[in-house]
């Protein structure tokens, strides 16, 4: 595969969610009419682009310089379809009518829980917001403009993104800053943010603001931090003593005392939950509605999210076993050198285990070392008496072992084999699906059960799907659960991501490098007749890839 059909893997899209980051094609009404929102980029020879939806009708013709796609359901209305034409911006619905005029020299961008309003960037120009007539909201003043999550919403497709704030910034003078003083500083700008209907909530007056999960992160212009709610209500004003740690996943905030370095812990409204007195807060394993606490003498201890104490402060260290993926055990080791297994309730299920902790092992299975060799831990805690060379991983309930180098199979939670230990490879993936490589080179893919589903002779997983290689090096999509082939094959199989969401919808090329689509059930839905060398340099490709999508990297 080479590098640029490497770069049309997570290109050509384009579909949201509610709906349309779905598996759309299926049959009777209910399935075409999901397919008609899904939309995918096509051109023309003379390099100009258009769209079709998902059945290969077209909704936009091959006239535009430039498109982009907002389809995420954090934005009130269908999906906004943001292009150029004739070297001017403007912005169509998802069934491309126009709604802001052709008229912009810069990319609108729509204000996400907004309805129907578009902030235009302003970089050398002075920045504003129109709303779906192309009419001013807010005025043609500030020197820099963005949406503060637009570019996240954009490439995560989060919807649990609380932030819809747009950022304010203003060119940082020597006579405006707050104290009146002329001095020099280092930043240019000065930064303010707007709420979703352009209303000021705080003005650009300061240096550097963050917005977390539920409260806003201000930096004045002395440098001192405060703490802000979205209607701009200080919560914790500007003050020299403190500084926060924002904690995104939450809807808590550390508090840190720069002079002592002891650490509290805030709610969203400002209220202290935890007073500052500890030496350290880890809140990253809330998966497991845990906190862990360190107090002044070094000791850790567990509280639950309502902050009730699950154990005492006790333990020189406390480490969740799952270490990067949470897993229902911690290891607790003791001041005199003892250590116990503890559960997400604080329960002790087994003291003094001979377990030495390493934490290169990252994974949810809880795994450990005992005297060279690793051994797992059963759902009760105890350790079983198998003993592994090895480990690759796998899930809450499968994990891949080896006997040795060359003998590698997965066992479960009990330590029961379901897929025995004679295989050069083995690993399990999110879904608990098994792929083992023979000595001769062949995968074999199996269930989580320990059936197999088929031979082959290469497989990429690509989110719902299987991708499987034949002899000549070409690609077919086949089902995960069953393990049939569900397409034909093809020189290149790419899907089609955008947002880290499954679209259901594949670009696929033939031999002579012309590419077409397939939906999710294998048929075409527009022939390999696109030259994909002819726009391989273009800007527009580059818009949709998606960095998180593990299609093309992992292959077994």
């Amino acid at each position: 595969m080479s590098p640029q059909k490497l770069i049309i893997a997570f290109v050509f899209l384009l579909v949201a969610a509610g709906g349309y980051g779905q598996s759309v094609v299926g049959k009777g009404a209910a399935g075409r009419k999901s397919a008609e929102k899904v939309r995918l980029l096509v051109w023309n020879q003379d390099t100009l682009f258009g769209l079709i939806d998902g059945t290969g009708k077209p909704v936009l013709p091959c006239e535009y310089e430039d498109l982009t796609l907002y389809g995420c359901n954090v934005y009130k209305e269908a999906g906004y379809i943001v292009a150029k034409r004739n070297r001017l911006w403007g912005v169509l619905d998802w069934n491309g009518h126009q709604l802001v005029p052709f008229r912009y020299n810069r990319e609108p961008e729509p204000i996400a829980a907004s309805k129907g309003l578009f902030l235009i960037p302003g970089y050398e120009e002075n920045g504003g917001v129109v709303d779906s007539r192309g009419d001013t909201v807010l005025p043609f003043k500030y020197l820099y403009i963005e949406c503060s999550n637009n570019a996240y919403i954009r490439y995560w497709c989060k919807n649990d993104i609380p932030s819809r704030l747009v950022y304010t910034k203003v060119e940082m003078r020597d006579d405006t800053l707050a104290d009146g003083k002329i001095r020099q500083v280092p930043q240019t700008y000065l930064e303010g943010c707007l709420d979703e209907n352009c209303n000021e909530v705080l003005p650009p007056v300061y240096r550097k603001i963050n917005v977390g999960h539920s409260v806003i992160l201000v930096i004045d212009t002395n440098g001192y931090e405060g703490l802000a709610d979205y209607s701009g209500r200080w919560l914790v004003a500007p003050d020299p003593q403190y500084e926060f740690g924002m904690i995104y996943g939450s809807f808590h905030t550390t508090i840190v005392d720069k002079k002592s370095k002891r650490v509290g812990l805030l709610s969203a409204e400002g209220d202290v939950l935890l007073p500052v007195i500890y030496q350290s807060i880890d809140d990253s394993y809330e998966l497991v509605n845990n906190i862990l606490l360190q107090d002044t003498f070094g000791l850790w201890s567990i509280v639950d999210t309502r902050l009730q104490p699950l154990t005492p402060h006790r333990y020189k260290e406390l480490v969740n076993l799952g270490e990067m993926d949470i897993s229902d055990i911690y290891w607790g080791l003791l001041p005199d050198g003892t250590s116990e297994l503890i559960d997400t309730a604080g329960n002790v299920i087994q003291i003094d285990p001979p377990v030495l902790f390493q934490d290169i092992i990252p994974f949810l299975f809880p795994v450990v070392f005992v005297d060279g060799a690793l051994q797992l831990v059963n759902p009760s805690g105890k350790l079983l008496p198998q003993r592994y060379k090895a480990s690759h991983g796998g899930t809450n309930s499968l994990v891949s072992v080896s006997a040795d180098s060359l003998h590698w199979g997965v066992v479960d939670r009990n330590g029961k084999v379901v897929v025995p230990l004679r295989y050069s490879a083995a690993d399990v993936n999110d879904d608990g699906v098994i792929f083992t490589r023979r000595p001769s080179g062949k995968i074999d893919v199996f269930s989580r059960e320990g059936e197999k589903l088929l031979t082959c002779r290469g497989v990429m997983e690509a989110h719902d799907v299987l991708l499987i290689e034949n002899r000549k090096k070409q690609w077919a999509i086949a089902d995960k659960t069953t393990g049939h082939r569900i397409s034909s094959y093809f020189q290149t199989l790419d899907h089609i991501v955008y947002c880290c969401e499954s679209s259901g919808y594949w670009s696929v090329f033939k031999e002579n490098g012309m590419m077409g689509y397939i939906d999710s059930q294998g048929h075409e839905i527009y022939p390999c007749s696109l030259d994909y060398e002819m726009v391989g340099g273009a800007r527009i490709l580059w818009k949709f890839i998606d960095g998180g999508c593990s299609c093309g990297k992992l292959q077994y």
